[in-house]
């Protein structure tokens, strides 16, 4: 995904990234779910993980 303007940082999810990094080198894992209520930040966090996935 870009940088910079127009992208919201990420903060406080440490958890959940850390969840995603090892559900991505878990060679047995096949997907991974971001789900919650509206307006909680999904859709950041989703781009970060693609971001880390494409890395």
């Amino acid at each position: 995904m870009r940088e910079g303007a127009g992208r919201w940082p990420l903060v406080g999810r440490g958890p959940e990234t850390d969840l995603f990094t090892e559900a991505l080198a878990d060679r047995r894992c096949r997907g991974f779910v971001v789900g919650g209520a509206a307006g909680v930040g999904k859709s950041r966090l989703a781009e970060e993980c693609g971001d880390r996935a494409a890395a």
